[in-house]
């Protein structure tokens, strides 16, 4: 016999057993449809208050809340509230919106951080550890559930009830499904946001640098100071996004600044020619007196400038005013003051910093601009007295050259008719002269030595004057010069056998080592010819005994002549005057002087005019060695 009953129960257990099966499928069902929506509306947008608002309305929609808070992780501790909800009915939301705390000091939060698990609290009532801010005095029960990316905590969020016991663990497991979705969100969003910003400022400091440099052309490529800070003005206007700026230099008492340049986005009049007294404007003064930059962030009413500027300020409907020392050299000359008519808009760190760039950059081309106006003005003396030079020179060489003449004529008759003289003394009157008187005898030795001394010292004067004369058509670049292909061996052939007798009378032996095959060098061969005499010559006057060298050799592309004594050499610090004029080295006390002191910068003009170079290598006591050097022909 069947057992009704029983069969009814059973069949009412397994219906019951399907029903609850089935209400588990549905509650699957939607908690999928639930995540899909969620993960389609949170992938809409990439900005994070966007994200963090729509979580917050998914949210309300599956889990009734009384009101909410998303907090993020700013740093390793603290916790900042991005987005609050329906706190309107208990407090002020901006209560809710500043939250920010430690979440260690919260043992609750530091567990949902921590060990990244969801914490309901069925009754804040009964729970030892909640802490109460004036945000939270409605709640009673308390969800978290912490916003893990990677195995990261980046941040929580709690939902709020007003009434105890309400969240179950079914919220629980839909809130912790939602927070996967919202926490990869969110962490994409904060990745744009943070590599946007990063774009936006490298395009900020790209198109700073781009208009640091276009300033630092344009204020280099003028020379004027007007101009200068014309341009220094309008590229801060652009660079600061500011109204307007101006530019005023110091009076010479340095009491007032005058503005002399001026630039403005609007169409308010310039303040060209305005005057500023420093008198009672502290922040003027503390700009010029310290070198410092100073913003005045309410220049109506600052009362750091003086209620006659602050009535300027409000004239001009300026703001924010920044002021900035401008520099020459390191001297304040005057100030530079960007500024805005947008009340609360004020001139950052960062925009404070460019601003002092720039000051830098103009502080240089003001230098420059002046270091050009002295040089100008250098320039200008200095053509001057190069002019005045020129006309000394010409008149000196005018005069050497007119006296030089006006000498050589005379001269060459005194030293004619003094030959003749002794000639017929020597031929006629001396071989007549016979007695026996010694003071008769003496006269006529003596009048013979005076003639050969007047004969010696007109000599050399003469040789003198030809000297000035050679030098001065030289350097007036009047001097005629026969250029040819010539075989250096045989302008020194020629310079010995004109200095042999030398040699004779002083018991002297002359060296040469010429090398066969030396190549040819392009010059005048008297020129040359007179150099190398001059060189041994000189050389034959400093040396008592031994001999003298002279040596031709090819070094690199030139031909090195030198000439070598065994004299009292030359010490190194009289080297380099050797080639001045009429410079003779030595005690001119008590040596008595060997020469005009023109022959060896005579020697210099010459070689130096041939593309060579002449110097000397000597040491006191082992002698001299003159070289000079020819290029050799191609």
């Amino acid at each position: 016999m069947i057992d009704y009953k029983t069969t009814v129960t059973d069949l009412n257990s397994q219906l019951e057993a399907t029903q609850g099966e089935l209400a588990a499928l549905r509650q699957k069902i939607l908690e999928a449809e639930i995540l899909q929506a969620a993960n389609l509306a949170l992938t809409q947008s990439l900005e994070l208050d966007a994200i963090l608002e729509t979580f917050l309305d998914l949210l309300y929609q599956v889990i009734p809340y009384d009101s909410a808070t998303i907090m993020l992780l700013e740093d390793t501790t603290r916790l900042v509230a991005r987005a609050v909800r329906g706190y309107e009915k208990w407090c002020d939301p901006a209560l809710a919106r500043a939250v920010s705390f430690s979440f260690t000091t919260t043992p609750a939060v530091n567990e949902v951080v921590s060990q990244q698990t969801s914490f309901i609290i069925p009754d804040t009532r009964q729970y030892p550890y909640w802490v109460k801010v004036p945000s939270s005095e409605h709640v009673c029960n308390w969800l978290a559930v912490p916003l893990v990316v990677n195995g990261k905590t980046i941040g929580i969020y709690s939902l709020d009830k007003a009434e105890p016991s309400f969240f179950t663990e079914t919220h629980r497991h839909l809130a912790e499904a939602l927070a996967i979705q919202a926490a990869i969100a969110i962490q994409n969003a904060r990745f744009y946001e943070s590599e946007l910003a990063a774009r936006q400022k490298a395009e900020t400091q790209a198109n700073q640098l781009d208009a640091l440099n276009r300033m630092a052309q344009a204020v280099t490529s003028v020379l004027d100071l007007k101009t200068i800070l014309d341009i220094a003005a309008t590229e801060l206007v652009e660079l600061l996004d500011a109204r307007s700026c101006g530019v005023a230099l110091l009076n010479p008492d340095r009491t007032q600044i005058e503005v002399v340049a001026y630039a403005t986005r609007g169409s308010e009049p310039s303040a060209v020619g305005l005057v500023i007294p420093l008198a009672e404007n502290i922040a003027t003064q503390q700009v010029i007196e310290n070198r410092e930059t100073i913003v005045l962030a309410d220049a109506q009413n600052t009362p750091l400038q003086n209620e006659a500027t602050r009535a300027i300020m409000r004239a001009r409907n300026t703001h924010c005013i920044l002021l900035m020392p401008l520099l020459m050299r390191g001297e304040v000359i005057g100030t530079i003051g960007p500024d805005t008519d947008q009340e609360g808009r004020v001139f950052t760190l960062e925009e404070v910093r460019l601003a002092e760039t720039i000051g830098s950059q103009i502080a240089g081309a003001i230098d420059n601009a002046r270091l050009f106006r002295e040089a100008r003005e250098a320039s200008q003396a200095a053509e001057l007295a190069r002019a005045a030079a020129e006309a000394a020179n010409e008149s000196k060489s005018a005069f050497l050259a007119n006296v030089s003449h006006e000498l050589r004529t005379p001269l060459t008759s005194i030293l004619g008719f003094t030959r003749i003289v002794q000639k017929r003394l020597e031929e006629r009157v001396f071989p007549l002269l016979l007695t026996d008187d010694g003071k008769a005898q003496r006269a006529a030795v003596q009048v013979g030595e005076n003639l050969g001394i007047i004969l010696t010292e007109g000599q050399r004067l003469t040789t003198l004057i030809n000297n000035v004369l050679d030098l001065e058509k030289i350097e007036a670049g009047k001097m005629d010069w026969n250029v040819e292909p010539l075989m250096i061996a045989e302008v020194i052939a020629q310079a010995t056998a004109a200095t042999a007798s030398l040699f004779d009378q002083k018991g002297l032996s002359l060296v040469e080592e010429l090398p066969a095959g030396l190549p040819q060098v392009s010059g005048d061969r008297d020129k040359l010819v007179q150099v190398v005499i001059n060189l041994i010559s000189n050389a034959v006057k400093f040396t008592d005994q031994g001999r003298v060298r002279v040596r031709a050799q090819v070094v690199d592309s030139e031909i090195r002549v030198s000439v070598t004594d065994q004299g009292i050499g030359i010490a190194e610090a009289d080297q380099p005057l050797v080639f001045e004029k009429f410079k003779q080295v030595g005690d001119t006390l008590t040596d008595k002087p060997k020469g005009t002191g023109l022959g060896l910068p005579i020697c210099r003009e010459i070689i130096e005019h041939h593309g060579g170079r002449i110097w000397v290598e000597s040491a006191l006591g082992r002698g001299s060695t003159f070289m000079f050097t020819l290029p050799i022909v191609d």
